[in-house]
Formats: C-alpha cells, structure tokens, sequence
C-alpha cells in the first residue's frame, strides 16, 4: 500500500525521534549501577563506532535529529522530496560529534541505554589498553559487585577483544600417557581444594579423549540437529567408551540402570570452543597435514578435556578458557580460567620450563578468542 509522504510519523516512531539525550556519568560507577539495575555491562574501546554508540551519540544532537524525522511534503515532484529528505539524514550523519564519549565507556546490557558510564582520562588519541582497563576496573569494582563482560556479540572494528582477545588452552599430547599426567596434576589439585572450594564454574570430571574419537563424533550429527542430540545414534560414540574406561560415565551392562538410562549416558555435546578448535584440526588434516611437525597433523593425538554432566543426562565436553578480565592479557585470561575450571595450574615464568606454547592458534572468523596449544614437560617424558 502507497503511503503518503506527507503523513504525520507513527506514535512509536515520534517517541524513538525523541529520546532524550543518555545520561553520562563519570565518575561513583555504584550510583550508575543503581540507576541500571542491569545484571551485566559491556565495555566499549575509546572511539568505538558500534551501532550503540553511535545512536548515542546521534540522541546528543536533538536538534538535528529532528531534522530527519520530518519528511519534506510532496508537492508533485517525488524526486525532489525524495532527493531533500536524503540530504536531511546525510546532514545528521556528518553532524554527529565522533568526540563524545571518547574514552572506555561502559553500556548496560540492554536494549535501550538511558545511562552511561565513561571512564575518564581514557581518550583514544593517549589510548594505553592495560593501563587504562586496569583503571575503570578499580573504578568498577571499588565498591560494587557488578558483573563486567567484554563487547563480543557484535564485531565492531574498535572492539577492545580484537586488541587482546579472551584466552583458552588446548593441551594435546601424541602421547596418552602425558596427556593422562596432566590430567592426574588436575585431578590433585582439585582433590586438595575440596569440592566446597572449587569455582562455581568448575568441570564436573576432567578427562582424556582421542582426537580420532573427537573428530568421529563431530562427524557423525546429521546436518540441522541439535548438539544435544548427537550421540543417539545406533553405534555407541567412541567417546562414551573412552568415558566409561576412565570410570565419568556408567557402564552400559549395569543391570541397575534402566533402558532409558543407557541411552541418555550416550548423549554427547561439545561447547562451542572445543568444537571451534576440533573444526579447524579437521580442516588442517583435509589440507593433508599442512604442517608435519603440528599438533593438528597428528592423528593419534589425545586430548586433556573438561566434562560436565547437564540436569538433562548430556555430558558436555569442552575446554579451559573464557572470557578476560580487564586489563588482563590473553594468556593471563587463560591462566585463570584453567585454574578456576580444571584446577590445573601452569605458568610461563617457572624455572624449570614445565610449560610452553607450542601453537597460538585463532579461528576463522573470530578474533575474539584466541587458542593456547600448550606443552607440558617432564624430565621422564617424550616430547609431545
């Protein structure tokens, strides 16, 4: 249906035209906590040029605005209005002030943001990353719990995870039996914490699983299945069996469990960050072992997993890691998650060289995660 031009813009729309300007605060990040009452925020690199802020920053000139809200009239010639109404919004857009908000600005996680946060003395012309999110993080977390995440739902070219993205670990041996003694280091470590003192994101079992079993179970869902749903085929994963030697999942001869049972202790998922890094060995390996000496290129090949075990009865299998905190750097990020999810402890810095980083990996397509091949080494052991 034609409309026309010169009718007056929705009720909804007349509201959106005015939002008022967002309420920046500089400084006492608990009063804007309280004023949000969000459950989480995300943090914007100086200069960001995001949709959010960039709204913002269009809602700081009112007067401007107002100027694309109302169409010209038609008067017989629809080129010309069409032409003028085009020139309106280009005007508005060259009238935004890039100035506002530069510097570390933090955004409710929500969908329309009447306050914000904007740490001071962050300008992106004198930009220092770690200095500067060490900085908003006192401000932060000086008098508040408030949960702080870093901007990865949407890829802005400014995003400060593009700069230091969050850090995972990926430890895998061509030999079992290393790979089995890092899990053993993990498994005391937890035992001497106590299961009272283990973080609330803490694997449930810790694991060794073959990177052929791994590859064959990715393989093996059908396309337009859910993950949860990928190990009730008729053969059983060879996952579950790798599982059950290691005594994480029931045998399926218990005569105490029931048919149902049995095949609910077969249901196999991978988060999303074990499945990104067994991707990419699939692909390396279809590209004919790009790198003999990579880790990728081996097929037999273990793997040092985290396993948890979902109300559901699906046992999800994914690897160490998350998101960093501010003003850490990617490793640090993967120190302290692999502690808080595995109790496994590495370090770089040890005078005896336990550790090393074999591979610094990312994936296709996403820069905000990067992957940690690591080394663990043993006077005893061969070389992984």
């Amino acid at each position: 249906r034609n409309k026309d031009p010169s009718a007056s813009p929705s009720p909804r729309k007349q509201l959106h035209n005015k939002d008022p300007p967002a309420n920046v605060i500089t400084s006492d990040f608990a009063s804007f906590h309280k004023a949000c009452q969000a459950a989480r925020y995300k943090v914007h690199k100086p200069g960001c040029s995001c949709s959010k802020i960039t709204a913002l920053r269009q809602r700081q000139r009112p007067s401007a605005a107002s100027a694309t809200t109302t169409p010209v009239k038609d008067n017989g010639n629809d080129r010309g209005s069409s032409l003028q109404n085009l020139m309106n919004r280009l005007s508005v857009s060259e009238s935004i002030d890039s100035s506002f908000l530069d510097g570390l600005v933090v955004l409710p996680d929500i969908k329309f943001v009447r306050d914000v946060y904007q740490c001071s003395d962050t300008p992106l012309a004198s930009f220092d990353r770690i200095k500067d999110e060490l900085k908003l993080r006192t401000e932060i977390f000086e008098d508040t719990d408030a949960k702080i995440r870093m901007p990865s739902k949407y890829r802005a070219r400014n995003a400060l995870l593009q700069e230091e993205p969050n850090g995972f670990i990926g430890v895998i041996s061509a030999i079992r039996e290393d790979a089995l003694r890092v899990r053993d280091l993990a498994q005391a470590n937890m035992q001497t914490k106590g299961n009272g003192n283990l973080h609330a994101d803490h694997a449930h079992f810790l694991a060794v699983v073959s990177q052929d079993a791994l590859l064959r179970h990715d393989n093996r869902r059908p396309p337009g299945r859910s993950p949860a749903k990928q190990g009730n085929n008729n053969a059983p994963s060879l996952i579950v069996q790798e599982l059950q030697e290691q005594g994480i999942i029931p045998q399926d001869d218990n005569d105490d469990l029931g048919q149902q049972q049995k095949q609910q202790h077969s249901t196999i998922s991978f988060g999303h960050h074990l499945k990104s890094l067994v991707g990419m060995t699939r692909k390396s390996e279809i590209a004919n072992k790009k790198k003999n000496n990579s880790i990728h290129s081996k097929s037999s090949s273990y793997w040092f997993v985290l396993v948890y075990q979902d109300p559901d009865h699906v046992w999800a299998l994914d690897l160490p890691g998350g998101k960093r905190h501010l003003g850490e750097t990617a490793i640090e990020c993967a120190i302290r998650e692999t502690e808080e999810e595995s109790s496994l402890v590495w370090s770089l810095n040890g005078d005896d060289d336990e550790w090393s980083i074999d591979e610094r990996v990312t994936c296709n397509n996403d820069d905000n995660n990067v992957y940690f091949l690591l080394k663990h080494h043993q006077p005893t052991a061969a070389n992984v």
